[in-house]
């Protein structure tokens, strides 16, 4: 029981790194600041790297448990001319 709450754990902080990859560039979403996120962080600490998130669920169920997390930053400026 208690492997398959670790393999959860994992599994939902790797969706949380793919999340804040998938995100735009803002204040505290960069590659440096990805680059500070590893494997079997807490949320908190996540949080402390990326600040608050944009959007985020938890479950919590007998045989699973974890939560995600999406943090959105501001649009890259663009570089196509019309």
């Amino acid at each position: 029981m208690a492997r398959h709450r670790l393999r959860f754990k994992t599994a939902a902080v790797a969706i949380v790194f793919f999340l804040g990859l998938m995100a735009c560039s803002g204040d505290k979403i960069s590659q440096e600041n990805f680059d500070k996120i590893t494997t079997g962080m807490t949320l908190a600490e996540v949080k402390a790297i990326l600040g608050e998130p944009a959007d985020s669920s938890s479950i919590d169920m007998t045989v699973i448990a974890g939560a995600t997390a999406m943090w959105k930053g501001k649009a890259p400026p663009s570089t196509s001319s019309l």
